[in-house]
């Protein structure tokens, strides 16, 4: 995308001009909303962006991106975004699951004396 040629270097698509609120709502509506209607994906609602926007955050919090890097990503405070996504950080599933294993394992055992076994 950086390599097309644009007529604002700050925005890809928009101009500058006229109001931001304005040109999400067109965007959103001129470009998102068909494509999810040809992809045959409906919404009662507005939400269309929002769905590329929670995909996008899920599949790097469950390929092992850090939250506090998806939370830069998507201009949202760490604690927002973990409200959100917590569930899907991989990193913190398996260090959960490493708590949880860890209370499962059997004590180790070490012989003191000759035929009585005391755990640790």
């Amino acid at each position: 995308m950086l390599a097309l040629q644009n007529s604002n270097p700050d925005y890809f698509f928009w101009r500058g001009n006229g109001k931001p609120q304005s040109a999400t709502s067109n965007w959103g509506r001129r470009y998102i909303a068909p494509c999810f209607k040809a992809a045959g994906i409906f919404s009662e609602g507005n939400m269309l962006s929002h769905r590329l926007r929670d995909t996008f955050a899920v599949d790097l919090l469950e390929k092992g991106v850090p939250m506090e890097e998806v939370a830069k990503l998507l201009g949202n405070s760490i604690r927002v975004c973990e409200r959100h996504y917590a569930k899907w950080s991989k990193g913190r599933q398996d260090r959960t699951d490493s708590l949880v294993m860890g209370t499962w394992e059997a004590p180790k055992r070490k012989r003191s004396r000759p035929g009585r076994i005391e755990t640790q």
